[in-house]
C-alpha cells in the first residue's frame, strides 16, 4: 500500500469511496435516510475544491484508492474513510498515524474530529476523548456524531491497536 497526496481529478472516485463506506459500514449505526442525507449519490457542489483546499492524503492498494484522510491547518481531521472492501486491515490506523505525525511536524498541540457513531470507538482506541455528542443536519435530516479531541504532547502518543479498524467517517 502507498500513501500519497490527493491529486486533482480523483474527486469522483474518492466520493464513491466515502459513499460506499457510509452506506455499507455506517448503516449499522444510522438509518438508510440518514446515510442518504450524509452521502447522496452525487458529490456535493465544491467537493473537488474541498479536497484541494484541505490537505488530503490517499491510501492506494494497487491502483485503487482504499482510504483517505484530510487534516485542516488547525488540526481538525475533516475526513477519515476506508473502503469497505479494505476494512480491518490497518488502513484507518495508518492514516491516523500519518495525520498525527503531520500534526506534530506542524507543531499542533491537539487534533479534533467529529466522529460518526461508527467511528467513535476507533478514535477512543487511539487516544481521543469524546467531548460531546451533537446533532447535525444534512439535507434536512438529523444525524448524531461525536466531537472528539486528542492532545499531541510527548506523553500522548497513539496507543497500539489490539484490533483492526472500522473507521468509516469523521466528516458528518
Amino acid at each position: 500500500m502507498y500513501l500519497r497526496p490527493y491529486q486533482p481529478g480523483e474527486a469522483e472516485a474518492l466520493w464513491r469511496l466515502l459513499r460506499d463506506s457510509v452506506h455499507r459500514i455506517a448503516i449499522a449505526h444510522y438509518t438508510p435516510a440518514q446515510c442518504d442525507a450524509w452521502a447522496p449519490a452525487a458529490p456535493p457542489q465544491g467537493w473537488g475544491e474541498r479536497l484541494q483546499q484541505t490537505p488530503t492524503w490517499v491510501m492506494e492498494a494497487g491502483d485503487k484508492a482504499v482510504g483517505m484522510v484530510a487534516l485542516t491547518p488547525a488540526g481538525h481531521i475533516d475526513l477519515l474513510y476506508t473502503a469497505p472492501s479494505h476494512q480491518r486491515r490497518g488502513i484507518a490506523r495508518a492514516l491516523l498515524h500519518w495525520v498525527e505525525e503531520e500534526a506534530r511536524r506542524l507543531d499542533l498541540s491537539h487534533l479534533t474530529t467529529e466522529a460518526s457513531l461508527a467511528a467513535h470507538g476507533f478514535f477512543i482506541r487511539h487516544g481521543f476523548e469524546a467531548l460531546r455528542c451533537q446533532a447535525v443536519q444534512r439535507h434536512g435530516v438529523e444525524l448524531h456524531n461525536w466531537v472528539m479531541s486528542k492532545p499531541l504532547g510527548d506523553d500522548a502518543r497513539t496507543p497500539p491497536s489490539s484490533g483492526g479498524t472500522r473507521a468509516s467517517a469523521s466528516a458528518l
